[in-house]
């Protein structure tokens, strides 16, 4: 966890997200957009970014790994731009890169 607070801690970017993916994502790479799910199905419909659960500080980092049941490992991303999501806490993230693996 304190890779993962180091990198919000640098604060390169003006928002952060725990996204939970099942391919292995490098830190550095671009996080790819999400798709619309209508009733638990995805969509071809693709999104502006990637979805993410926002997260400012630690405790919101503990929180959002304590509170999901997502399939995948968390990551940390960082972007500078994003609009919210249609769940709480849900943000989705342009242009997101990959800060940390969290752990």
């Amino acid at each position: 966890m304190t890779t993962t607070i180091s990198a919000m801690d640098a604060g390169e970017y003006e928002y952060y997200g725990v996204r939970w993916v099942e391919d292995d994502l490098a830190i550095g790479a671009t996080a790819p957009v999400s798709r619309v799910w209508v009733d638990g199905d995805p969509t071809d419909e693709v999104l502006d970014g990637a979805c993410a659960v926002q997260v400012r500080t630690a405790q919101d980092i503990e929180h959002a790994l304590a509170g999901g049941s997502y399939m995948g490992k968390p990551v940390l991303l960082g972007c500078n731009r994003m609009s919210y999501g249609e769940d709480a806490g849900e943000i989705v993230m342009e242009d997101a890169i990959v800060l940390a693996l969290v752990s």
